[in-house]
């Protein structure tokens, strides 16, 4: 079977979950004899560790690094990529996001791919991975939704992540919609060994008796770092072995949808504790990764919006007792109450200090979460299962199913 990406954003430059998810979930394909070409966006050369993996690339052509030059490019991708769809001829194409500089550029590029793909005999597929909102997981209201809906009606299936994402999406799209929920890379994020993690402790000064708690994700306030930096504050003051390991983009520089004023605004809290806490900032490569994971204490999660929550399965998966906003039919989906975590309410300060506290004072719970962590994730979330649903789905839409 031949699989096409079509992603405007990739690593590196880019940085989220559902895309490094993808990534790897292509990669794992490709060990099983499927072909997957991926067609993406142009960049301008970088410093960052490149694409290193087994996915064949092809990017569109760059022009400049001027506003006009990337008004230009996200214009011009859409009408390049259904050419390459011509030239590939692909069982399937999956589409992630055609560039696009509003709603109704995004809605024409879509509909010229989806078109191509239609002339070429590909099915297609595309991924709910995000809540529209607090309080829709989708919804058609607002013109960008709206405009959204129009090229919907093409896809051949809808994956949403998890049963609330899929829950509103099947109001909308009844036999279009399935659920997939992501998978976490088991064999990638597990338990390494006491030397390992005392080791880069020691290197990230570290005393045996400092508690770390670990945040994954982008600074900003839809992943609730602003929640945990008043949480942190409050904490320290009565326990102040306690020391905070922030991974993720702090910058515009790193991530184009961070702000930097946001993010100068919800860390202020932490300026007199800049002490007790370590940026890591971006880290794509994930061995690195999961290292970091294994070496705290405690995974904090207060995130107000998701679609799935990879982050924190992923810290399950190393062994974590978990901290995270209840999200219904999302968090709640991996996360058992009292078993492998805590949940508080998304938005909640004092309830997400008083979860955090009750994990410091009892290293007992927290050893007895992590081990229940990491044998949930493996147990329901593994990587091998989601792979196979994945393969099942497009095999049975390219009708290769034997």
């Amino acid at each position: 079977m031949k699989i096409l990406f079509l992603s405007y954003p990739f690593i590196p430059g880019s940085f989220g979950g559902e895309l490094i998810v993808s990534i790897e979930r292509f990669e794992s394909l490709i060990q099983r004899g499927h072909i997957v070409e991926v067609i993406t966006s142009g960049i301008k050369e970088s410093s960052e560790q490149p694409y290193q993996g087994s996915l064949k690339i092809l990017r569109s052509p760059y022009v400049h690094h001027s506003k006009f030059g990337r008004g230009l490019r996200r214009l011009v991708f859409p009408w390049w990529a259904g050419m390459q769809l011509f030239r590939s001829r692909p069982d399937l194409l999956h589409l992630g996001s055609v560039g696009g500089i509003d709603p109704i550029t995004n809605m024409i590029g879509s509909l010229f791919v989806l078109s191509a793909a239609k002339l070429t005999g590909a099915k297609t597929v595309w991924v709910h991975s995000l809540a529209d909102s607090e309080e829709n997981a989708f919804t058609n209201e607002g013109f960008a939704n709206w405009c959204r809906s129009i090229w919907l009606g093409i896809i051949d299936r809808i994956v949403s992540v998890s049963p609330a994402l899929e829950k509103d999406v099947k109001i909308f799209f009844p036999v279009k919609s399935i659920e997939i929920v992501c998978g976490i890379r088991d064999d990638l994020f597990q338990l390494n060994s006491e030397g390992s993690r005392s080791n880069l402790r020691v290197t990230n000064n570290v005393e045996p008796e400092n508690i770390v708690l670990v945040f994954l994700g982008s600074i900003t306030k839809r992943k609730g770092f602003d929640i945990l930096a008043r949480a942190f504050e409050k904490l320290v003051r009565d326990n102040p072995e306690l020391r905070l390991w922030v991974i993720g983009p702090i910058s515009n520089s790193e991530n184009q949808n961070i702000n930097n004023h946001e993010v100068q605004e919800i860390t202020s809290p932490l300026l007199a504790l800049k002490e007790k806490v370590t940026y890591f900032g971006k880290v794509i490569d994930r061995p690195r990764l999961a290292k970091i994971l294994n070496a705290g204490d405690i995974f904090v999660f207060p995130s107000i919006r998701e679609g799935f929550g990879i982050a924190p399965g992923e810290a399950m998966a190393c062994g974590l007792p978990v901290v995270i906003s209840k999200i219904p039919g999302v968090t709640d989906l991996m996360v058992v109450e009292g078993e492998t975590g805590l949940f508080c309410e998304p938005g909640d300060t004092e309830g997400l200090t008083t979860a955090i506290r009750k994990l410091i004072l009892d290293p007992g719970l927290r050893k007895r979460m992590g081990a229940e962590g990491r044998k949930r994730i493996v147990e329901r979330f593994g990587w091998d299962k989601h792979i196979d649903d994945w393969e099942n789905l497009y095999l049975t839409l390219a009708r290769k199913v034997e």
